[in-house]
């Protein structure tokens, strides 16, 4: 998917990763139930700076980080040397790996660019084993719709009429097999929306 040129100015703007660090993957900690990671799944990891905060505040053991942009996937090779990660370029809706493969699956903000969400979370829950968490800080069409949201509606290109919107999302989750253990609907500063959510798949453990 191409994102607007707005999108790739905010990414490269200082400001990010610490937006990112502080709005992103630290409510995710907090969401997120105690206990070890050992296997992880970035999904749709961008340019990796994402990837080195999740390992920064979860220390899974080895992480699988996936990206439809090769040219993506280059830049997080730098974000990531030296950490246990294996960068590869690969369709979010068709993973190349076998069901039940992770213990932990990281989203940070991007399913609300893709129409096929529902299908993503299809995989997502494909990949994840029984007892695994799916653990997602995202936008939704709502996010859009409050505060700054409606400055960023105007300079981003989305396609809205299919974007996900939070409670569909909330009831795909469930129907796809998880147990949603917190969902948070942060505020900040009164500006805008989005939402932390921590699940766990249902059977049991291996």
């Amino acid at each position: 998917m191409d994102h607007a040129t707005f999108e790739e100015n905010l990414e490269r703007n200082p400001l990010r990763m610490w937006v990112r660090e502080r709005y992103e993957v630290k409510p995710l900690r907090d969401a997120a139930p105690p206990g070890r990671i050992g296997r992880a799944l970035h999904y749709c990891c961008r340019n990796g700076t994402g990837t080195a905060l999740l390992h920064r505040y979860f220390s899974p053991g080895r992480t699988a980080a996936v990206d439809p942009d090769a040219a993506m996937v280059d830049r997080a090779r730098e974000r990531v040397a030296g950490l246990p990660v294996d960068l590869s370029v690969g369709s979010l809706t068709r993973l190349a790996f076998a069901d039940a493969s992770f213990d932990a699956v990281f989203v940070l903000g991007e399913l609300h660019n893709y129409p096929e969400w529902r299908d993503c979370v299809a995989e997502i829950s494909r990949v994840t084993r029984p007892g695994g968490l799916f653990l997602i800080e995202e936008l939704s069409v709502e996010s859009f719709e409050y505060g700054l949201g409606r400055y960023f509606r105007d300079r981003t290109e989305h396609d809205y009429g299919s974007m996900l919107r939070l409670d569909e999302f909330v009831d795909l989750v469930r129907s796809s097999g998880f147990e949603i253990l917190r969902l948070r609907k942060p505020v900040p500063f009164g500006l805008f929306r989005y939402f932390v959510l921590a699940a766990r798949k249902t059977g049991a453990a291996r």
